[in-house]
């Protein structure tokens, strides 16, 4: 592995850089409570991902009501790393020899608040609601219609940097993204260690974390805002200077 390190390293160099050569003990287990703290923030900033992960999950048939949601995280129904946000999402469609896979919705919270009859059911359904609460370390998903069949769902999320689960550990990390740990852990001990904080430091830390970002920088398509395409009564359309609707 290229690019292993451990907490211990990162912590060392870290350190090292407020010329803290011999820490002891204690220093380094301060070190490592303040390096997984740094990782769950990593979680809610997209750029600091490691990569993104397409991921499989069974639906159960009656699953995804608001009473009745799947859970996902570490022990959920959907056992994984638990999601800051979700990217994109599928439904597979495994009745069907090849199986192929349909793109659905991603409802933001005012869409599946609008929705009047919740658990209405199909065979499948059309999309899906993330509501990134920390309820059991778990985040809640609902879907619409509440799929009638067991089919798949897919789901496109980031992968981030993990807790350390200890000083040793050797955790295989994307280029630039140990240094960029290792000059935030810097700014994050200094204040302890009683070191200053210079404009240099400050510096090669934005540097460090840049460069790993703009790594972690993907393509997007191009949105349209739903009014400027309306058909329907009710919303002004700059392209045909005509009153549209909210789209369809």
């Amino acid at each position: 592995m290229p690019f292993a390190t451990t907490a211990g390293e990162i912590l060392r160099d870290g350190f090292g850089n407020l010329g803290v050569y011999t820490p002891n003990p204690t220093d380094y287990q301060d070190g490592l409570r303040w390096l997984n703290q740094i990782a769950a923030q990593w979680q809610l900033l997209p750029l600091t991902a490691t990569s993104q992960r397409r991921e499989e999950f069974l639906l159960v048939a009656g699953q995804g009501t608001p009473a009745n949601p799947y859970t996902i995280g570490d022990g959920g129904v959907f056992d994984t790393q638990r999601p800051a946000s979700i990217d994109g999402v599928g439904l597979k469609v495994t009745s069907s020899t090849p199986n192929f896979e349909l793109p659905r919705t991603i409802y933001t919270p005012d869409a599946y608040d609008s929705i009047t009859q919740k658990e209405l059911q199909s065979s499948y359904f059309t999309g899906l609601y993330y509501r990134a609460t920390y309820d059991d370390g778990w985040g809640r998903i609902y879907l619409y219609p509440v799929p009638s069949e067991a089919n798949t769902i897919v789901l496109y999320m980031d992968a981030n940097v993990s807790e350390f689960a200890d000083l040793t550990t050797s955790y295989d990390l994307p280029p630039g993204c140990a240094l960029a740990l290792t000059w935030t852990v810097s700014r994050r001990a200094a204040v302890p260690f009683g070191r200053p904080w210079t404009p240099e430091m400050e510096t090669q830390r934005r540097e460090a974390n840049m460069i790993y970002q703009r790594a972690n920088s993907v393509m997007t398509d191009l949105g349209l805002d739903p009014a400027l395409t309306a058909s329907s009564p009710g919303v002004y359309n700059i392209l045909t200077d005509t009153i549209g609707g909210r789209g369809r």
